[in-house]
């Protein structure tokens, strides 16, 4: 009985605002990459594109960073956009992409999956501003998986 009162309230603070035509979103970032490891950091570039599209409430997103290391990564994936009021957004996301190391840290294997969560202002113009921290590893199918975080600042422009 517990478990579904916590899931009802879950749902009602976490539900969805309906905007009368929810818009794409241009995703422009700056910051750590590889930010646990004060030796090791850069900074990392990202730009980002999340569909007004949804399926299953999760929008397609595709991106990409690069960093002051030459580190490159594209990748496609996921975001989920929860609302717990209507001027502030949390979106955990999900992706997998191809990862070339340049002069920065070797992840072992080129196909590197992304976790991250982001934190967000919403204006009524769906205009954002806010932080993603990520979480990006090869899920151990590499021959080694050192895995790295990145926190970036952002602003996502409504198109």
């Amino acid at each position: 009985m517990i478990y579904k009162k916590f899931i009802l309230l879950i749902l009602f603070f976490f539900s969805s605002y309906c905007y009368a035509e929810e818009k794409n979103l241009l995703y422009l970032g700056a910051g750590i990459n590889n930010f646990r490891r004060p030796n090791s950091r850069s900074t990392s570039f990202r730009a980002e594109f999340k569909s007004k599209y949804s399926k299953w409430m999760f929008h397609p997103i595709l991106g990409a960073s690069v960093t002051t290391k030459k580190q490159v990564y594209a990748y496609g994936g996921v975001s989920l956009d929860l609302h717990p009021n209507p001027h502030f957004v949390i979106a955990p996301n999900f992706a997998a992409g191809y990862y070339n190391k340049g002069d920065g840290k070797d992840l072992g294997f080129p196909l590197e999956f992304r976790s991250g969560i982001e934190a967000a202002i919403e204006f009524s113009n769906q205009f954002r501003f806010g932080v993603h921290i990520s979480h990006t590893s090869n899920a151990s199918i590499g021959r080694k998986n050192p895995g790295l975080e990145t926190i970036i600042a952002f602003i996502a422009i409504p198109f």
